[in-house]
């Protein structure tokens, strides 16, 4: 489970929210944003039971649940251009894994998006392997990066 949004955190958000608050649907047409995200497959994180006192190991009061889940992790760029193709993240994404997507899945959807060069926005969040500094020196000339909040480069 995520850790709950602290007041800076969300003071963060919103004023990114603010700084781009004004942009037109064609600006927002060039902007392309990624994440990964892990799902648990066969898991249901939405059951939830109640008892009674003294009730608690009854079996009607008991959910099933395995100890090691199956996983498995996404990688996604959209864009108002439409949505990439999804990726399957082996293991954790680390940085090395991650310049090897940008090189192999970002960079070729982008082509196909912007295929005349147009000007395009790479906007992601702040996750260690996003951050990493080989990551901004590999990229920084090659694509725009953004994080959410903080421009990298622009194109």
């Amino acid at each position: 489970m995520k850790p709950k949004l602290t007041p800076e955190m969300k003071a963060k958000r919103l004023n990114w929210a603010k700084q781009w608050r004004d942009k037109d649907v064609d600006f927002w047409r060039s902007i392309c944003f990624c994440d990964e995200s892990t799902f648990e497959i066969l898991q249901n994180k939405a059951l939830f039971v109640c008892h009674r006192r003294g009730e608690k190991f009854y079996s009607d009061c008991v959910v099933q649940t395995e100890k090691h889940p199956t996983k498995i992790m996404i990688w996604l760029v959209i864009s108002g251009k439409g949505t990439g193709r999804l990726y399957e993240v082996k293991g954790m994404m680390r940085q090395d894994q991650y310049k090897d997507i940008l090189q192999n899945r970002l960079i070729p959807q982008l082509e196909e998006w912007f295929p005349n060069g147009e000007p395009y926005i790479f906007m992601q969040d702040g996750g260690p392997c996003h951050t990493a500094w080989s990551i901004k020196v590999s990229w920084q000339n090659k694509i725009s990066l953004c994080l959410i909040g903080r421009v990298i480069a622009l194109i």
